[in-house]
């Protein structure tokens, strides 16, 4: 009887420390959308007219990379999820395609599957990319400053289904931009 109590208090003190966890895991998500929000409210602010009048974005060049993205969809088994294959078929991907700065895929909650370079993000739902691509549409920003290279780029997302049409994740590809 008193081990079964004693199991009781442990997994009552288990179960306190995992919301506790969580609250804090919920804390940081809210910090970082706000830290999102302002550093996209700076941006705008600060130079996002500047860039659409000075920065040319090859329309070609954009529709092109939605046509790789396409193909590279299905072509590969990306709605597996697997963070392996996934790193396999994007280095690759980023290595064959010179126009590329950064490569990602992520999960339907924001988390990042696999990222080239490494995610600055720990989460990417607050993301317009990340939105925008979780409805189901093809996502291509304005020019802005990626907060992974510090150049400038478009980035260009598209949902990941399965063989049922559903959306299991997101890819994302930064297209580095010259003036």
């Amino acid at each position: 009887m008193q081990l079964s109590r004693e199991n009781q208090r442990f997994v009552e003190h288990v179960t306190a420390d995992m919301n506790e966890q969580h609250e804090s895991v919920e804390q940081i998500l809210r910090i970082n959308e706000a830290l999102q929000k302002t550093a996209e409210e700076l941006q705008q602010t600060v130079g996002r007219d500047w860039m659409r009048e000075t920065i040319s974005v090859d329309d070609a060049v954009v529709k092109n990379m939605i046509q790789k993205l396409s193909a590279l969809l299905q072509s590969a088994p990306l709605e597996q999820m697997d963070e392996a294959m996934h790193r396999r078929v994007l280095d690759r991907f980023l290595s064959e395609n010179g126009e590329i700065e950064a490569v990602w895929s992520n999960r339907l909650d924001g988390a990042f599957v696999y990222s080239n370079p490494p995610a600055g993000l720990v989460n990417a739902k607050v993301r317009s990319w990340f939105q925008e691509a979780c409805r189901g549409t093809v996502y291509v920003s304005d020019p802005y400053v990626s907060a992974l290279t510090k150049h400038l780029c478009v980035t260009v997302s598209a949902p990941i289904t399965d063989h049922n049409g559903q959306i299991v994740g997101v890819i994302g590809a930064d297209l580095a931009l010259s003036k």
